[in-house]
């Protein structure tokens, strides 16, 4: 539900922002780097939701960790896509780069996983579980427990 949210709020930023009195340069500028940086926000939902498994699992550092390497890899691909020697994107090179670190964090979160043989655990769900989780009551207990 969230996600959709951000997702439309993104694609509609433009409009939101210009009916709120923006100028209009203003405006198109905020919407483009939104929408940019929208394209890692897959990458991070997901790699939260791992994280938040690992938590539980009373493994916290692979979630610090990855969280580190994504933070120091967007600095470095910021500098790379904004400097004139190097992409020189301006502030679009930003949004992508932290599009870019979201699937850093992914990557490295799921390499993690797999590494440590934490698949059951992590994103399986047992085979007799009576968990119904795209059901429509499991759905409904989620939106209960979220809110």
């Amino acid at each position: 539900v969230a996600f959709l949210y951000s997702t439309a709020a993104t694609f509609f930023a433009e409009d939101v922002l210009s009916n709120l009195g923006q100028p209009l340069d203003v405006s198109k500028t905020s919407a483009r780097f939104a929408q940019v940086q929208w394209l890692g926000t897959p990458a991070y939902w997901i790699g939260n939701a791992i994280a938040n498994v690992l938590d539980g699992l009373q493994m916290t550092k692979p979630g610090m960790y990855s969280s580190s390497v994504s933070s120091i890899a967007q600095v470095l691909l910021c500098y790379y896509s904004v400097s004139p020697s190097g992409l020189d994107m301006g502030y679009l090179g930003m949004a992508l780069a932290r599009a870019v670190g979201g699937y850093i964090y992914l990557a490295s979160l799921c390499t993690y996983v797999k590494y440590n043989h934490l698949e059951d655990q992590v994103w399986r769900t047992p085979p007799n579980s009576t968990i119904q989780i795209w059901s429509c009551s499991g759905i409904l207990n989620y939106l209960a427990v979220s809110f």
